[in-house]
């Protein structure tokens, strides 16, 4: 029985892992959903595969994750040969090779393979998309939510054991070792929930000859302002809303500039944005925009932000996760004190 606990809690950790990858720092590594046929018999759609970072050449026949540069998109197939340099991969349930070299640079993964079976959970990916479709709730936030909730079950049934220890010391250091396991766990699927916030967007526009500089433009959070006359100022307004008071954080280039940044955002509210065209040509820039419930000083998430918007995603996850464990703590030793000794 303890073999099926710890396989449970481990399983459960590594989902834990691959959403803070995922989430938090963009890698494609982890459990990931199939979603096509072209790996039958060995990957079906629906089936969750598991994908490891790839250090040095991949080999033949081996199944790789890449990323197609010009699609945008990430592909799980099988090395069948080698030209000009790169790798051709197929499908193993497609009539032909992918129409394409893949370069070494794509590659990011690959798929472990147990005697010649790829270390997968079948069916689970249906099981997530019904679950996604039925209850509305986000992909991203569905895994670590359930993973909170087998937690916090956990976490109950230890207090439960705790309460009937006879020894008060150990049972308060039990109970001490307990909340900062919590606290170091809600920490992590609070991360992996705001990571769901936290976008970049390349902003684009093109500077002309001639024109008249724009006052009011609209622009969506695409943030392409089209074409600018060159070396002018356009001011172009941004509409943010939220149903809780919210700070937005924006971070990007000097030639982007955000009239309220950070903004807090209560309802509908306007940003205003101010784009310095430059010269004559085609113009870009990443723009981070950060999403947090408001529970930092707006100067001090900006600052933040600007040092790594990753560091500030973790300082908001620890503030609330600290709130909530001090919370549950207080509860907790309120129960304590009602019940009879």
């Amino acid at each position: 029985m303890k073999v099926i606990y710890f396989f449970i809690i481990a399983l459960a950790l590594s989902f834990i892992v691959s959403s803070i990858l995922n989430n938090v720092f963009s890698l494609p590594f982890g459990w990931q959903i199939d979603a096509t046929q072209s790996m039958e018999p060995l990957i079906y759609p629906g089936d969750i595969v598991l994908v490891l970072p790839l250090i040095g050449s991949p080999h033949l026949h081996e199944i790789v994750e890449y990323y197609q540069p010009y699609l945008h998109i990430y592909v799980v197939h099988e090395i069948v040969g080698y030209k000009n340099g790169g790798y051709i991969t197929k499908g193993i349930n497609n009539p032909t090779p992918d129409p394409w070299i893949v370069n070494r640079s794509w590659i990011v993964g690959f798929v472990p393979q147990v005697f010649g079976y790829p270390i997968q959970i079948p069916y689970l990916g249906y099981a997530i998309k019904y679950i996604i479709q039925a209850s509305g709730i986000n992909e991203k936030i569905l895994i670590p939510t359930l993973i909170f909730a087998f937690i916090v079950a956990e976490i109950m049934d230890s207090r439960r054991e705790v309460t009937v220890l006879k020894n008060k010391k150990r049972m308060r250091q039990t109970s001490k070792s307990v909340f900062i396991v919590f606290f170091v766990i809600s920490t992590m699927l609070t991360a992996i929930i705001l990571a769901h916030q936290f976008g970049r967007i390349d902003s684009q526009w093109r500077s002309v000859i001639g024109g008249v500089p724009v006052v009011d433009g609209q622009t969506s959070n695409y943030l392409y302002f089209g074409a600018l006359p060159e070396d002018t100022s356009n001011i172009f307004s941004l509409q943010l809303g939220a149903k809780i008071p919210t700070l937005v954080v924006f971070t990007g280039p000097k030639d982007i500039v955000f009239n309220q940044d950070p903004i807090l955002v209560y309802g509908n509210v306007t940003e205003n944005i101010t784009v310095y065209s430059g010269g004559v040509g085609s113009h870009s820039g990443l723009v981070n925009e950060i999403w947090i419930p408001y529970v930092l000083p707006p100067q001090i998430a900006l600052f933040v932000a600007k040092i790594n918007p990753v560091l500030l995603l973790f300082l908001a996850s620890l503030e609330i996760a600290g709130g909530v464990t001090l919370l549950s703590y207080f509860i907790t030793w309120l129960i304590e004190r009602r019940e009879p000794s």
